[in-house]
């Protein structure tokens, strides 16, 4: 890509975000694997037992951590690059990461998501199956054919998969720009509904406020998450503008 006035192509030693790419990664990683250990640990050595949310959340951190591999190898092959500091080899690189990482997120997400709500179903759902476990069972099908969909779609990308990277090659590509912008809406809802579902069940126990702040604020952490998805939102819908998409792709993975 030419680069634009004012402005001069640099392949030899380019200024990259990969530097705040690969510290955001380490910080999520860092936290996600110590609080998996921690409940792991409490789970099999504690408790005694381990349950099928605990295996999900397993699955969950290998997804992410695979997940965070893939955009940081982007990275080293232009990610977080200006596009005219890459070379057609590593945009074609960039371009076939970023699919496949597209491919991790939907199963690890699942994953994450369904152990959440199983637990959420452990602890508020008792013998009788009421409302709440119909909501739960709902929201984690729900969530199953998202994550499918998504693993599914981008496998698919493109037929041949070949011209994910070769875009003259005869052959059909989806809309790369309404599959992300669909699937950062979509996975904004599910977030919010996995969180607001246990809040709902707090505020309906028979407790003390005191006591109901103090089981929300437990749940509440999950906000974090809501509010990530909802970044990764406003810039996934400037990546579908923008001309220098090596360059706005890369805070889409940094808050996915």
């Amino acid at each position: 890509m030419r680069a634009p006035d004012g402005q001069q192509n640099n392949l030899r030693n380019p200024y990259s975000q990969q530097t705040s790419l690969i510290s955001a990664a380490a910080v999520y990683l860092a936290i996600a694997t110590l609080f998996v250990a921690i409940r792991t640990f409490t789970k099999v050595y504690v408790m005694r037992a381990v349950r099928i949310e605990d295996y999900a959340l397993i699955l969950a951190l290998l997804g992410f951590g695979a997940f965070a591999g893939v955009i940081i190898t982007s990275g080293t092959f232009g990610q977080g690059r200006h596009m005219w500091d890459v070379s057609i080899a590593g945009v074609i690189q960039v371009s076939n990461l970023s699919n496949i990482s597209e491919i991790l997120y939907g199963p690890t997400m699942f994953f994450a998501k369904f152990s959440v709500l199983k637990q959420t179903e452990r602890v508020f759902v008792g013998t009788k199956k009421g409302n709440t476990y119909w909501w739960t069972q709902i929201l984690i099908w729900a969530n199953g054919i998202f994550g499918l969909s998504i693993f599914v779609v981008f496998i698919c990308a493109c037929v041949p998969r070949k011209k994910l990277w070769e875009p003259d090659l005869p052959g059909t590509c989806i809309s790369t720009n309404g599959t992300i912008i669909a699937t950062s809406i979509i996975n904004i809802v599910s977030d919010w509904s996995a969180l607001i579902l246990p809040l709902a069940v707090i505020n309906r126990l028979k407790v003390s406020p005191k006591q109901k702040i103090g089981v929300m604020g437990i749940f509440a952490i999950g906000l974090l998450a809501c509010i990530a998805s909802i970044i990764r939102l406003v810039y996934s819908i400037r990546l579908t503008r923008a001309v220098d998409r090596t360059w706005a792709i890369n805070p889409v993975g940094i808050w996915a």
